[in-house]
């Protein structure tokens, strides 16, 4: 009996010890884990961008019984000297971003399983009021055959095995984009809300080509993009975008070029005769977008739709004519010289009017004609070497109605990536269009 009564006493002082060190362990670690995590964060940012970045927050609170961390005034800082040293040695990112999040969320991490599986799960990651600052070096340049999805994932899931969530949430974010040499802003984002859904990282997923961002659909909503042109006579508003891989479309409420010169002072400014031009495009549409050629920089799209489009134009014929070629500015063109490559198969304009205001040299006065109720249809709008390859022609047919009396028909075929801009016109004004391709160039 007494041998028994030992052991149990034995088992009782065991298991106190060991509710003992387990509740020490407790207090220690919510003492000690904030230094902990305090560590690591900053640890990890510094060795990931190999010294550029660094993490500053003022508080960060964890709840790992209910799986939750809270931090408050998150800023994410380029380390200046470290890019000036990338930079001699020719290895600087083509990308350079300063963050502030006023407010992070993370909900539902499963704390055991990051810990003994390597697997991070959570429910939810919000981000509240960011603004987002970045400087593009020598993005544009990069080839468009570069994928970084690879190299991404390997950073993003360093020593896991998986990292899944179920909704990543960026409520009203605010981007700011600038060109690092110059310095000018070449864009601004404003109120940008972006939702990621099923977001899994792993080996299997990381070959998933159905998937962006990592995530199964991603949706998008900004309030209003600002883009400045470079001789400063024009301001570009975008409004109310939409951006969806459910449905694998693109929503623009309106585009609207803006002169930001008088048509007397833009006149004078561009010395010769210039046209001075005012669009408002409402209601585009972008439908069945090749998400997976997004990831190369490159837009393919089956058709685009614009509802509604106003043309303004103006000319004071009363300054010399430019005498310098036109030769690399025709419209086919300028396409070629875009930052991006398109293909986009079909595009139709609906609803569109047109009014051209011309200043006479005689008079001083001004006359406008108007064309009413026009709409257009171009194929193959791109400036992709594999789909010119193919079909060099981008077509275009145009019907409207010359002060609201007069039918216009029109069709031109544009010779892509014609050294020259050559193209083929046919014109034929009245009730009946004859669409016989009369050829004014010599040859393709």
């Amino acid at each position: 009996m007494r041998i028994s009564q030992k052991v149990k006493n034995s088992k009782l002082s065991f298991l106190l010890i060991a509710f003992g060190v387990i509740i020490i362990a407790l207090i220690a670690w919510q003492f000690y884990k904030y230094k902990i995590a305090n560590k690591s964060i900053h640890t990890t940012i510094a060795l990931k961008s190999k010294g550029l970045y660094s993490i500053h927050y003022d508080s960060l609170v964890i709840d790992e019984v209910r799986g939750i961390v809270h931090v408050k005034n998150i800023v994410i800082t380029p380390n200046s000297e470290v890019f000036k040293q990338l930079v001699l040695e020719k290895k600087n990112p083509s990308i350079l971003i300063k963050l502030t999040i006023p407010s992070l969320d993370i909900l539902g991490i499963n704390t055991p399983k990051a810990l003994l599986n390597r697997e991070i799960e959570g429910t939810k990651i919000k981000i509240s009021d960011p603004i987002i600052n970045i400087e593009l070096n020598h993005f544009l340049k990069d080839t468009t055959e570069y994928n970084p999805v690879k190299e991404i994932y390997k950073e993003l899931l360093g020593k896991f095995l998986k990292i899944k969530i179920d909704s990543i949430q960026i409520l009203h974010a605010n981007v700011v984009v600038s060109n690092a040499n110059s310095n000018e802003e070449v864009f601004e984002g404003k109120n940008f809300s972006i939702m990621l859904s099923d977001l899994l990282i792993d080996s299997i997923a990381n070959k998933d080509r159905s998937r962006i961002l990592f995530s199964r659909n991603v949706d998008i909503k900004g309030n209003e993009i600002l883009l400045p042109s470079k001789n400063k006579k024009y301001r570009l508003y975008i409004e109310n975008l939409l951006f969806s891989t459910r449905t694998n479309s693109f929503y623009v409420g309106k585009i609207q070029l803006i002169p930001q010169l008088s048509e007397e002072a833009f006149a004078k400014i561009s010395r010769t005769q210039k046209n001075r031009c005012a669009i408002i495009l409402k209601g585009l549409e972008l439908l069945h977008i090749n998400l997976e050629s997004l990831w190369h920089k490159k837009i393919k799209a089956d058709s685009l739709i614009i509802n509604k489009s106003s043309f303004n134009i103006y000319r004071d014929l009363s300054y010399p004519l430019d005498t310098i070629s036109k030769v690399g500015k025709y419209p086919q063109q300028l396409l070629m010289h875009l930052p991006v490559l398109i293909l986009i198969k079909n595009t139709v304009l609906l609803h569109s009017n047109i009014a051209y205001k011309i200043k006479s040299a005689k008079s001083g006065k001004s006359g406008t004609i108007i064309l009413s109720n026009a709409w257009a249809t171009i194929h193959n709008i791109t400036n992709m070497n594999d789909a010119i390859s193919l079909n060099n022609e981008c077509n275009l047919i145009f019907k409207s109605t010359l002060l609201q009396k007069t039918p216009i028909n029109l069709k031109l075929i544009l010779l892509l990536k014609n050294v020259h801009g050559k193209y083929w016109n046919d014109q034929g004004i009245g009730h009946k269009s004859n669409y016989t391709a009369i050829r004014l160039s010599q040859n393709r």
